[in-house]
């Protein structure tokens, strides 16, 4: 099994225990958007935009409304100097 897949497996089983708060980091580690922004230096809004501009970190959409960010992609994002 790749890398890719092995995260994929362990961020989909995370997904599915997930139960605490919006705004908490899910038992994972998994950020919502404000600690996602927070985390890159950023407004909500900003990472928002790119997000519906198809720019920015990998990110993962659970049901209609609800969004999370691995911190390792959005790590690995900044290293490779996108911003």
């Amino acid at each position: 099994m790749s890398e890719v897949d092995q995260r994929w497996r362990e961020t989909i089983a995370a997904l599915k225990e997930l139960k605490r708060p919006a705004r908490a980091k899910g038992p994972a580690g998994l950020l919502d958007t404000v600690s996602a922004a927070k985390r890159m230096g950023i407004a909500k809004g900003t990472l928002e935009n790119w997000r519906s501009l198809g720019k920015g970190p990998r990110f993962i959409k659970v049901g209609t409304k609800m969004v999370r960010y691995d911190p390792r992609d959005i790590d690995s994002w900044l290293e490779n100097g996108d911003l």
